[in-house]
């Protein structure tokens, strides 16, 4: 990893909450690194610790990673989870993903496979690329709006 200079660019952040760290998200290396093996995309993946789950803050850092990997050009994601990971899965779907395949993990044994295409500024119409994206900027509307929520946001360090 350390020899590949792409992976500095793409590599793990931690989530911030008032100054303490409660979590990381991150891509599991540069376009390419995921678990379809597509060249054009990147993976993602994110873990908040126990006492900070179910206030959003994994929606709020899959988005921002998401935003992050756009502004580098990216269109095509990835995201994988284990069947019984229920919340990790529901991110996932509301952020617009949908399951294109089964992989087995090292670690976590059977993960579903997810997959997530964005439509390119100034793209031609094309009703499935638009539907997902309605549906991505839906799922960051809602992870904004639940910040009200909260007395502040998690942050990423600024790349």
């Amino acid at each position: 990893m350390r020899r590949d200079e792409r992976f500095r660019e793409w590599c793990p952040h931690a989530v911030v909450l008032d100054g303490q760290m409660i979590g990381h998200a991150g891509y599991h290396g540069p376009p390419g690194v995921n678990a379809n093996q597509s060249p054009d995309a990147v993976e993602i993946g994110y873990t908040i610790e126990e006492p900070w789950r179910g206030h959003g803050y994994a929606t709020a850092a899959a988005t921002e990673l998401l935003r992050r990997a756009e502004e580098r050009g990216v269109r095509h994601y990835v995201a994988s989870a284990t069947p019984d990971n229920e919340p990790s899965l529901a991110i996932i779907r509301k952020l617009g993903f949908r399951q294109t395949g089964e992989a087995i993990d090292e670690e976590d044994g059977l993960e579903l496979v997810f997959e997530l295409e964005r439509v390119a500024p100034g793209a031609r119409f094309n009703q499935a690329c638009c539907t997902t994206g309605a549906l991505s900027a839906q799922a960051a509307g809602a992870a904004a709006s639940g910040s009200s929520r909260r007395r502040s946001s998690p942050r990423l360090p600024s790349s």
